[in-house]
């Protein structure tokens, strides 16, 4: 329903033991109101919409209950029915679709998806749909499945261990702190040295886009050089310039907000993460016109935790996040988590290139974890990019640059991100 492709093959399987599990006029009912859920705007709306998916299962219960007893009165004296055993969660099935006693072997009592639908349109009510949706209804909290975010760590940190890091750090994406004057006030400020990154840029990207002539049989015009292959009878005398697709890249920029961003180095009169916050809107505004371009910023971490703070999410526009890019700095630098992060979100962009940026000042937390992830990272084609302050970071990147001078750090930022984009 939210679009997760990454599901559809767990969803379809899930769906086939959905139909074969309950009545069919209830998972009709159930598809009808889950087609809402795109439309869900908060905690609230969720709450009502399971409410009447519960009272959808109640009456659903009741028609079974009816049509139970009236079965019950019509059948023969002396003809007791047999109830239908109550299937568990871990329903199995055979490789033929057919359903299974957990074993493996064919159980003579249940039918495949199919036949159970044949089956339900001659007579819509048995036993065992009355007792599904019963243990439906009366399920309590020892019944549900594991907190869904320890399943989404096991299933990211099943890789063998000699391969990668056992451990998973997902951190929480915090709510940015806004404030509406200060950033327009950065807004106004890079605008203009944005406007002249984003003509720089886009001109290189243009002119990148042209490969080198190749000559056809037809054409509007026609390469006078190439006249002599008439007389061999070569027609490839028509020259065409073919361009390349756009960049089709999609970069997250982690901004590093540790406390030791806030102070002023000797001989400086600018904090660091002053400048990285300008540096951050001017680069995000810059690749925005920027055709094949999807850019989210992220600063890490969320006071003394391991949690990040996204400022821009992939697909969103700059200007109507300028109020979240506040020069905000707390805690130690927990870069682990927060490449945890930007590589999932990555993942779920359409782009077929993608490019972590790191832009920090110091050594991580526990750099054998961040080292982790990287390797992770890299092992899905996902690129990183360290971008060091005062800091060289080539022992966690392959692709690092080194920032010594405050000034440089737009001009290093810049021109690494040109680099980048060439490169696509």
């Amino acid at each position: 329903m939210l679009g997760f492709s990454g599901l559809s093959n767990l969803a379809d399987k899930v769906e086939a033991i959905l139909e074969a599990t309950f009545p069919v006029g209830a998972v009709t009912r159930l598809m009808g109101l889950l087609s809402e859920v795109p439309l869900l705007k908060s905690t609230r709306d969720c709450v009502r919409l399971t409410d009447r998916i519960l009272r959808m299962l109640e009456d659903e219960q009741e028609k079974a209950q009816a049509q139970e007893q009236e079965n019950d009165r019509q059948s023969p004296a002396g003809q007791p029915e047999q109830d239908s055993p109550l299937p568990s969660l871990g329903l199995a099935g055979n490789a033929d679709g057919s359903a299974s006693d957990g074993q493996g072997q064919p159980d003579p009592g249940n039918t495949d998806v199919t036949d159970r639908g044949d089956c339900l349109s001659q007579d819509p009510v048995d036993k065992l749909f009355v007792q599904v949706l019963a243990a439906v209804l009366d399920a309590e909290e020892q019944d549900l499945p594991d907190d869904r975010s320890e399943w989404v760590k096991s299933v990211l940190g099943g890789q063998q261990a000699a391969c990668y890091d056992a451990d998973v750090h997902l951190p929480v994406a915090m709510a940015p702190k806004r404030h509406e004057v200060a950033g327009q006030a950065l807004l106004d400020k890079v605008l203009v040295e944005s406007g002249k990154l984003r003509s720089s840029l886009q001109g290189l990207v243009q002119a990148s886009q042209n490969r080198r002539p190749v000559h056809k049989a037809s054409g509007n015009r026609i390469d006078g050089r190439k006249l002599s292959r008439l007389a061999t009878g070569d027609a490839r005398v028509f020259v065409r310039n073919q361009a390349k697709r756009s960049p089709n890249t999609a970069i997250h920029l982690l901004v590093d907000g540790s406390g030791s961003m806030f102070s002023i180095p000797d001989d400086k009169n600018c904090r660091p993460i002053n400048l990285a916050m300008e540096a951050a809107m001017a680069l995000a505004l810059a690749m925005d016109a920027i055709t094949g371009v999807n850019l989210a910023v992220t600063r890490f971490p969320y006071g003394d935790s391991d949690d990040v703070v996204p400022l821009l999410r992939h697909g969103q526009k700059v200007r109507s996040q300028a109020s979240a890019f506040l020069p905000i700095t707390d805690g130690g630098t927990p870069l682990h988590s927060a490449l945890w992060y930007a590589a999932a979100a990555l993942l779920s962009t359409r782009e077929q290139r993608k490019i972590i940026m790191v832009l920090t000042d110091g050594q991580p937390d526990d750099v054998d974890a961040s080292r982790a992830i990287i390797r992770r990272c890299e092992a899905t084609g996902i690129e990183l990019v360290g971008v060091g302050i005062f800091y060289d970071t080539s022992h966690l990147f392959r692709r690092s640059t080194l920032i010594n001078d405050l000034s440089g750090l737009r001009s290093g930022l810049f021109g690494i991100s040109r680099d980048v984009l060439l490169a696509a």
